[in-house]
């Protein structure tokens, strides 16, 4: 029997095996873990912002206040960089563009060109039941590319309508600290595997000694045989049972060669006697 074919390498090779894909399933299962909390959190800290734009954003739209909104957006959103983490975009009843985090990107009075947030071909509606479900007057995020965006209707204190509020916010925002956290999922899974698969690999070939001892002793001869069967038939598990079959085995060889001995003998002493 080759070494390649042989259980007693291929069971402690399975084993490991396992316990490396058993590691690389955990380490996938924390990275999408991690990211869903990270985004989440983006999540919740894009509603809360909005939550204070549609407080006070729909007073200064009323009192055309372009400069105070213009600087409530760039508050939280920033400004001056075209592909800043995030955007916020303000627009009037008539759906032009009222003031912005970055007014290079969206101009203020004009109609707003969507193209920079909008990749074509990777939109993705988020559940409705979502957390934006939650948010009164605010949908879902909307994914599109690297971009998360949220809108809500802007209503004064007296219900009506004021304008629409856009905040787009880019994976940059998250990006950083996942690539972080996945560097750390990595290299504690790589050394916990590292540590893990020798001692699984050991405890197998110790578990398959037994075994491995039982097969040597099949290229013994007989004596020797019987007396490594003897050893390990006092073992209380499946191998001590295989070892007392394999010993009762030799005995019966034994004595089938004494049988066939002593018929020949017969036989011989027979035919002397005939002649």
């Amino acid at each position: 029997m080759s070494l390649r074919n042989s259980l007693l390498l291929r069971l402690p090779a399975v084993a490991a095996t396992l316990v490396v894909l058993t590691a690389l399933l955990m380490a996938t299962g924390l990275g999408l873990l991690t990211q869903r909390y990270l985004i989440e959190d983006v999540d919740a800290g894009a509603f809360q912002a909005m939550a204070s734009w549609n407080k006070s954003l729909p007073t200064l739209i009323q009192q055309d206040n372009v400069w105070g909104v213009y600087e409530a957006l760039t508050s939280v959103a920033g400004n001056g960089v075209p592909h800043a983490e995030s955007l916020a975009v303000v627009l009037d009843a008539n759906e032009r563009v009222f003031a912005s985090s970055d007014p290079r990107v969206f101009p203020t009075a004009r109609t707003p060109d969507w193209s920079p947030l909008w990749t074509k071909g990777t939109l993705e509606l988020s559940s409705p039941q979502g957390p934006g479900s939650t948010h009164p007057g605010q949908s879902p995020p909307i994914e599109s590319g690297h971009w998360r965006i949220y809108t809500s209707a802007l209503r004064s204190d007296a219900g009506s309508g004021t304008g629409t509020l856009v905040y787009a916010v880019s994976d940059a925002l998250y990006r950083t600290r996942l690539l972080s956290m996945l560097s750390w999922i990595v290299g504690i899974t790589s050394l916990a595997t590292a540590l893990v698969v020798p001692m699984v690999w050991l405890l197998s070939r110790r578990m398959l000694a037994p075994l491995t001892e039982l097969r040597r002793s099949m290229q013994l001869d007989s004596v020797q045989a019987r007396r490594v069967g003897s050893s390990l038939a006092e073992r209380p598990d499946e191998v001590g049972t295989l070892a007392a079959a394999f010993t009762r085995l030799l005995d019966q060889a034994d004595q089938a060669r004494q049988a066939e001995k002593l018929a020949a003998v017969g036989a011989l002493a027979g035919a002397t006697a005939h002649e």
